[in-house]
């Protein structure tokens, strides 16, 4: 499981068929087990489920960069630097998911770009 212990809060609403809709929103990205429980006691036959949660959309106030091109770069030469992309949670967001989704611009003192 993504934590041991982890309550998700959930709402409940009659469906009006003979079914139940259940809303609940997970914080941290992983794999969960989902125990529904009648009475509060008996599970649900099946119960509990395996749930996979994956990271949200890509949140950039909740991601970073680091490496030493932040702080010690060559002109004229490669430099690297490491992004850390998340969601809004905190979720580590893999590197495959988003290409195409980050750019990078260089631009001096005065927000002139570099050319």
């Amino acid at each position: 499981p993504a934590s041991e212990g982890d309550e998700v809060l959930a709402s409940v609403h009659d469906a009006g068929d003979g079914t139940y809709r259940v809303g609940f929103t997970p914080r941290r990205a992983g794999v969960y087990d989902v125990h529904i429980l009648a009475d509060g006691q008996v599970a649900v036959h099946g119960s509990p489920f395996e749930l996979a949660v994956t990271p949200g959309r890509l949140e950039a106030a909740a991601s970073g960069a680091y490496g030493i091109a932040l702080d010690d770069c060559v002109a004229g030469e490669m430099n690297a630097l490491y992004v850390a992309p998340a969601d809004a949670e905190g979720n580590w967001k893999p590197a495959a998911e988003l290409i195409g989704e980050l750019e990078v611009h260089l631009t001096d003192e005065r927000g002139r770009p570099d050319a």
